[in-house]
């Protein structure tokens, strides 16, 4: 698909958060482009559950029904101490707040297939491109010149960044990112030592499988995380599980840990009494914990509009799940400040009268942007809280995670938290 010379928005980067964002925009039939300079996933996936509120956000867009079905559902998440249970996420705990009471495990990859193949459906693809260089405000053309790489051009209006951590919209908009708690910045190097490393793989096991089928195992006792979910080929029979290993800030994990790593640490932190195999490795990653969050999610420039979503505007650990999760209801919520911004505009322009019609950005910068500051928060607690695996730390974590599964009251509320319904009503839920 060719690069247009002109369109109402531009999405920069294709991953979910893109894909989403795109697709919504779509649905509102405005004139859009998603650009990225490569989509083949080859630094591996990381995120793999889809929690509440995004199986809400997606069913916005026709998508939550075909996500349940290439995924695996599941009712909650196990955390254990060795292999000892320590405590229960039980999501069917909220039945009378969802029509959605369960997570649903999918690999990432899996999720921007299905994203790519709805938007293409819908009459739009992936523009692979280079890279985008620059942009500024022409006050002339009325509009914002996107540049690339290659030095071609195309202009928009509303210019959309979902291109990652290192988002290159982001730092041309010459937004701050960093984290909110220590103000360390997202590009210090003292941001790659706060807590923890992880080494991700998806692998299949030699039979017995001794982790549960049908949800996330998080084990403490080191930390060991196994989620299983759907072979990506139709043709595999064996489960295929993705396997987080998490690592103290000291020890360095490889770029791309091999099988025998990979090995060699489960036999180290094996909660079973019989032995984890691999039997084979697909995909491997790193993942270096850090925290940030951009200062704004929403920039004008002349009379253009540059915003921000998912991990452009936001990372953090990816204990808990919420990474994806987050940038995807994003995506959804900056689809309608766009649509809503435009239909407005568009009204003004009949010479109806009409509030502030930049307020409506405001609102999404700061509504996502208050919501990103408790995710990273709670991102934080619990990834401390899985480091503690020595001394009396770790026997207050253990004991107290016992006792709460005996409160019904509180297992809901941790429920309602990690789920994502804690993080407020979606703009498509209200009246």
């Amino acid at each position: 698909m060719s690069l247009p010379s002109e369109v109402e928005v531009l999405v920069v980067g294709a991953g979910p958060v893109g894909l989403v964002a795109a697709i919504t925009l779509k649905k509102f039939g405005l004139n859009i482009a998603v650009v990225d300079r490569d989509i083949s996933n080859r630094n591996g996936s990381k995120a793999t559950v889809l929690h509440i509120r995004t199986l809400e956000a997606l069913e916005t867009i026709g998508m939550v029904n075909i996500m349940v079905e290439h995924g695996v559902p599941t009712n909650g998440i196990r955390f254990t101490g060795g292999s000892n249970k320590l405590f229960d996420v039980d999501f069917s705990l909220l039945n009378e707040q969802t029509a959605y009471p369960f997570a649903v495990m999918i690999p990432q990859q899996q999720v921007e297939a299905l994203l790519r193949k709805k938007l293409k459906e819908m009459g739009s693809e992936i523009i692979v491109c280079p890279e985008v260089t620059d942009y500024f405000y022409d006050d002339e053309k009325k509009a914002i010149r996107v540049v690339l790489a290659d030095q071609s051009v195309i202009w928009t209006q509303y210019l959309l960044g979902t291109d990652g951590g290192r988002s290159t919209i982001r730092k041309l908009a010459n937004i701050p990112f960093q984290d909110p708690q220590t103000g360390i910045a997202y590009e210090d190097k003292n941001s790659l030592g706060q807590t923890i490393h992880f080494a991700l793989a998806d692998v299949s096991f030699e039979e017995p499988l001794l982790f549960a089928r049908d949800y996330p195992t998080f084990c403490l006792d080191p930390f060991l995380v196994c989620t299983p979910v759907r072979p990506l080929i139709p043709q595999q029979t064996e489960t295929l599980c993705r396997i987080v290993l998490g690592t103290l800030k000291h020890i360095e994990v490889p770029q791309s840990p091999s099988k025998e790593y990979l090995q060699a640490e489960l036999d180290r932190r094996n909660p079973f009494k019989e032995r984890l195999v691999i039997k084979e490795v697909f995909i491997t990653s790193r993942y270096r914990v850090r925290a940030a969050l951009a200062e704004t999610y929403w920039k004008k420039i002349g009379n253009g509009h540059v915003l921000l979503a998912g991990d452009a505007a936001h990372v953090h650990s990816p204990v808990g799940g919420q990474g994806m999760n987050l940038g995807i209801c994003d995506a959804i919520e900056v689809g309608h400040a766009i649509r809503d911004h435009i239909e407005a505009k568009r009204t003004l322009s009949n010479g109806s009268e009409g509030s502030d019609l930049d307020r409506i950005l405001q609102g999404y910068a700061e509504e996502r942007r208050n919501i990103g500051v408790k995710v990273l928060a709670l991102a934080k607690r619990l990834t401390r809280m899985v480091t503690w695996n020595y001394g009396w730390r770790r026997v207050v974590r253990n004991v107290v995670m016992r006792v709460a599964g005996f409160f019904p009251s509180l297992k809901k509320a941790v429920a309602w938290r990690v789920s994502g319904l804690g993080n407020g009503v979606l703009r498509t839920q209200r009246t």
